[in-house]
């Protein structure tokens, strides 16, 4: 027994259709099934910074992810492209390097990227990207909140 008198259950929670119950904490909160997306089935096309981009996770736009609190697309920038200068309003990036080489810019700064490499993007920052290498440079961009189209600016 705890201090309050309440029964102590070590059992896992109880899933039903939607939603779990948490007997430790006497709460109910909606359940997140397994989602997963292929990038094969993900076209990718330009988009407004001249990336091209396929959104592959977002809460919009994927059943059962309208409570994730970020959206997930797959970059590619072709040999000797660049990105156009560009910020997002009030969301935070992250940029993580799948494939290549480049030159990431933000604000003032720039400094070389490669494969393994995870950039932070802070809201408001002028930013852009260009592939230094000889084959295309792909990445993550993980945006929270999730990105939406009002908060994109070209500069």
């Amino acid at each position: 027994m705890s201090d309050d008198k309440r029964p102590v259950s070590t059992a896992r929670p109880v899933c039903t259709k939607e939603y779990a119950l948490c007997p430790e904490l006497h709460t109910i909160y909606p359940v997140i099934f397994m989602i997963i997306q292929d990038i094969a089935n993900c076209p990718h096309e330009r988009v407004i910074d001249h990336s091209l981009l396929c959104e592959l996770l977002h809460p919009d736009k994927v059943t059962g992810a309208q409570e994730l609190g970020c959206s997930i697309a797959h970059a590619i920038i072709p040999t000797g492209e660049s990105t156009l200068p560009h910020l997002l309003k009030k969301s935070t990036e992250l940029y993580y390097i799948l494939k290549g080489v480049g030159e990431m810019h933000i604000d003032n700064e720039s400094a070389p990227v490669s494969e393994g490499q995870c950039i932070l993007i802070p809201p408001q920052a002028r930013q852009w990207i260009r592939n230094t290498g000889r084959e295309n440079l792909v990445f993550l961009c993980i945006v929270s909140p999730k990105w939406q189209a009002e908060d994109e600016i070209l500069c």
